[in-house]
C-alpha cells in the first residue's frame, strides 16, 4: 500500500516529534506490529494460563481460612486440628497425606527440625527462625493456632 506524505506527517505527530517520518522509520514500525501481532496467541493463551493459576491460588488461600478458623477456634492443647493445603509449590491445592501434621494443638507445640523440615518441603515456604521454637512458632501462625 503506497504512502503519501499525508500519512507520514500524520504519523511523525503520533510520535510526538510533530516532523514527517520517514518511509524507512515507517516500515520498522509495521515490522515491529507484525511481529506483536504474531505473537498475540501467545500471549493469550499466557495470560489465561497465569490468570487459570491465580485463580486456583485464590481459591486455596480461600479454602484455608476455614482450617485456619477452626484451628483458632479453641485454645485446649487437645483441640483436633485441621490440615491446610498447600499454597504454593508443586504441591498447591493439596493436602498434606502424612503422619507429620500435629493432630493436636499440643502435638504442634512439640514438633522437632525434622518434622518441620518435612513440613517446609511440602508447604513450599520456609519457617523462619533460628531456634526450633521460633520455627515452631512460625509454623503455628502458618497453620492459625497462634
Amino acid at each position: 500500500m503506497p504512502l503519501f506524505e499525508g500519512d507520514l506527517a500524520f504519523a511523525g505527530t503520533l510520535h510526538g516529534g510533530g516532523e514527517a517520518a520517514s518511509p524507512a522509520g515507517v516500515a520498522l514500525t509495521k515490522d515491529a506490529l507484525r511481529d506483536v501481532e504474531q505473537q498475540q496467541p501467545f500471549r493469550v493463551e499466557t495470560t489465561a494460563d497465569s490468570i487459570v493459576a491465580t485463580l486456583h491460588c485464590i481459591s486455596v488461600k480461600l479454602d484455608n481460612r476455614e482450617h485456619r478458623a477452626w484451628n483458632a477456634m479453641n485454645r485446649l492443647m487437645d483441640h483436633a486440628l485441621q490440615v491446610p493445603k498447600a499454597q504454593t509449590g508443586a504441591n498447591l491445592g493439596q493436602y498434606l497425606q502424612s503422619d507429620i501434621f500435629p493432630a493436636t494443638r499440643g502435638d504442634a507445640c512439640m514438633l522437632d527440625s525434622d518434622a518441620l523440615d518435612t513440613l517446609e518441603a511440602f508447604y513450599g515456604r520456609p519457617f523462619f527462625g533460628q531456634s526450633t521454637a521460633t520455627r515452631l512458632s512460625a509454623f503455628n501462625c502458618f497453620i492459625g493456632t497462634i
